[in-house]
């Protein structure tokens, strides 16, 4: 929920009552046209995991490449650099023969010259070495600064999710699996670590009833604490997958899980904190003899729902990714066999508002299996999809698939319009949170000398938006928050003596 609390400074308490909305805008959301789409071929069996939009509004794809004539056991790390059209500026591959190395996401790390950061796993196949956790660090260019090996003390290990602290650190999340006759178990770790890659502290969680737990998606919360989506399987005795949610302080000490689901297959694969601090979670949900459906579950700020949808009719469908919308709703990504069936998967997005109530969706790709894996929104408010392209032509077959979107036609709806302003007034921006741009709107009733700050939490200046005479009208400026960690930000409109503040969350 938005906070409309306003700080009005010595204004009278008579002027506060005063204030009125003087217009209403409804907004529609057009199915925005497709840019461009793309598909990259390495040396034999490609896909992208990971899709980002880079300080320099290029895009850093991390995915794997298998050689056609490589052992079964033996996949690389495929990273790739393109400008914002999708042209390629670098690539690198990574790995050893008669190994599986995996990266399954990519950061750019804000303050260390926009370095990258990746992780996944390291497995050995050839020395039968127990798989552990893989981070790499590679400057802007793509050459690799250092890498990292982490073992849980257990049989294979692997991490999906990396996010950059508020205080400059780094977290992931991962699993590690125990094979200890006659059953094994995975359990959930999180990991805080340093620059360099030197373990700060880290944490297991073991949600006490299921065979395994695999931890998809982590994310930092506006407390300072951590968040992870994920699935929980129950085994034979009960349902077969379900998805959960656990909230840990930033020391990472567990403060609540939930746990989620029908009768059949259900997971979480991506979570996204918003204004009232409760969260949207998408993933798959799943009735025992049904397909499964793309699930979208809205909770409070303790985990609590507050409503969930389903989206996909009679063919299954899957969310693996999802971000936030100029107007508070939601882009999804993912597959369904919406178009063809019998296993063939389309890659899919689905638009919905803030309730989760469908706007539009399309599919993209050809007759054979396509995948979304990833989904970021751009600067230009545009969207890039990352994942797979299957071509039937086999000296190709499977290809990293890169799709643009243009940002969405919006058509507004005004209503009770009033040209001529009566009052200040600061807008909440939009989107929120957001990654790394949003606009902020504001209005002054006449000609005034204006000062649109941004402040982090602790109260110090970040950025001076606006200190100049304005013309009486709205107006919008947009803030970059490339260079900035993730946390709440507070801007403040300051004419004279009158004040008024709005908080804004940058997630990245």
């Amino acid at each position: 929920m938005r906070n409309y609390n306003f700080i009005f400074g010595r204004y009278p308490f008579w002027m506060i009552f005063c204030i009125q909305i003087f217009f209403q805008q409804n907004f529609f959301a057009d199915e925005p046209d497709t840019l461009w789409t793309k598909h990259f071929h390495n040396i034999g069996i490609e896909l992208f995991y990971s899709v980002k939009e880079t300080a320099d509004s290029g895009l850093i794809c991390a995915g794997m490449s298998k050689p056609f004539t490589s052992p079964l056991f033996h996949e690389d790390i495929w990273l790739i650099k393109f400008d914002r059209f999708g042209d390629t500026i670098w690539t690198r591959t990574f790995g050893i023969p008669e190994a599986v190395e995996l990266v399954y996401d990519v950061i750019e790390m804000k303050g260390y010259n926009n370095d990258l950061l990746m992780v996944g796993n390291y497995t050995e196949v050839s020395t039968n070495q127990d798989g552990d956790v893989l981070i790499m660090r590679l400057s802007s260019e793509g050459l690799l600064r250092w890498t990292k090996k982490l073992d849980f003390a257990s049989h294979n290990d692997n991490a999906f999710s990396v996010f950059q602290t508020f205080d400059n650190a780094f977290i992931l999340t991962a699993y590690g699996s125990y094979f200890i006759p006659p059953k094994s178990d995975r359990n959930i770790w999180l990991v805080k670590f340093n620059s360099r890659g030197d373990v700060l502290w880290s944490k297991d969680y073991d949600l006490g009833y299921g065979l395994w737990e695999q931890p998809n998606k982590i994310i930092q919360t506006a407390d300072s604490g951590f968040v992870i989506v994920g699935i929980i399987s129950f085994g034979p005795v009960g349902p077969r997958d379900d998805l959960f949610i656990i909230k840990t302080d930033k020391h990472g000490n567990l403060l609540w899980k939930k746990i989620y689901g029908g009768s059949g297959f259900d997971s979480a694969e991506d979570v996204i904190q918003l204004e009232d601090n409760g969260f949207i979670i998408a993933g798959s949900y799943g009735n025992a003899g049904e397909n499964v459906k793309l699930w979208l579950l809205r909770t409070d700020p303790n985990g609590d729902t507050l409503w969930t949808k389903k989206h996909g009719g009679d063919q299954p469908s899957w969310a693996k990714s999802v971000v936030r919308t100029f107007d508070n709703g939601f882009l999804i990504a993912g597959d369904t066999e919406k178009e063809y069936e019998n296993g063939f998967l389309e890659a899919w997005i689905l638009r919905v508002d803030s309730s989760g109530i469908e706007l539009w969706s399309k599919t993209l790709g050809n007759s054979s299996s396509d995948e979304a894996n990833s989904v970021q929104q751009t600067y230009d408010g545009g969207y890039i999809i990352a994942g797979l392209y299957t071509d039937p032509t086999p000296e190709t077959w499977m290809d990293g698939y890169l799709i643009r979107l243009a940002p969405e036609t919006i058509t507004t709806v005004k209503e009770n319009v009033n040209t001529d302003p009566k009052s200040f007034q600061l807008s909440q921006n939009y989107p929120n949170p957001f990654n790394p741009k949003t606009v902020i709107k504001f209005q002054v009733p006449s000609s005034k000398f204006i000062k649109l700050e941004v402040y982090d939490i602790l109260g110090r200046e970040v950025q001076t938006l606006v200190d100049a005479p304005m013309s009486a009208g709205e107006h919008e400026v947009i803030f970059n928050g490339s260079g900035l960690p993730s946390g709440v930000y507070i801007y403040t409109l300051k004419v004279n003596e009158f004040s008024q503040s709005r908080k804004m969350l940058l997630l990245k």
